[in-house]
């Protein structure tokens, strides 16, 4: 969504292909115009080799948070799965989560296969961890090797006092007893508004 919306604002200043990596936590932000603050560096973005500067990349698409934003998504999905499901056709996109990794990546899907098409000069490493970077701004500290999730300080404190059981570490292996959890937590937050 981030980089759609961004080589429609740029229109005719732009210059061909845009690259960007950005994470989940830039998408609100970006998208309605505002800076999430000074732990959540802007996304990166390169357009044919090009760094873009922070000035460019801040612009308001006019739109609010809320529902409309998961029709932008699956808008923005469809060249991506038409790629997966028919060998003929080939995208340039950007997509979040692909191979396994945190945030979003420019790819290339070919022949149903997909490729990170990073920008030059920026290694898969790199972009993994500038992605790991931005996910406090979701409050997420670190993703463990076995892919347990640990939270901010800041994540934990503000989920403490609705559901101390939020604020613990999120392990894969124990989905099902968290999503009893939320399940129950969600119950309780409609039967008492």
């Amino acid at each position: 969504m981030i980089a759609r919306h961004l080589q429609e604002a740029r229109g005719k200043h732009g210059k061909g292909r845009l690259r960007i990596i950005a994470h989940h936590a830039h998408v609100t932000p970006f998208l309605t115009g505002t800076h999430a603050g000074p732990d959540l560096p802007l996304p990166i973005a390169d357009e044919n080799g090009e760094r873009l500067k922070d000035e460019d990349l801040v612009t308001h698409s006019g739109l609010r948070p809320g529902r409309h934003f998961n029709y932008l998504t699956a808008v923005t999905a469809i060249p991506l799965i038409s790629a997966l499901l028919d060998e003929d056709i080939s995208v340039r996109t950007h997509a979040p989560g692909v191979l396994g990794l945190p945030g979003g990546y420019p790819i290339c899907v070919r022949r149903k296969s997909i490729e990170l098409d990073l920008p030059a000069g920026i290694s898969n490493d790199e972009a993994v961890e500038f992605n790991n970077l931005c996910a406090r701004g979701d409050g997420v500290e670190r993703i463990e090797s076995d892919g347990t999730r640990i939270y901010t300080e800041d994540a934990r404190r503000t989920a403490k006092p609705f559901c101390a059981e939020l604020a613990e570490p999120l392990s894969p292996k124990h989905w099902e007893s968290r999503l009893a959890v939320l399940r129950s937590f969600y119950e309780h937050c409609l039967r008492t508004r």
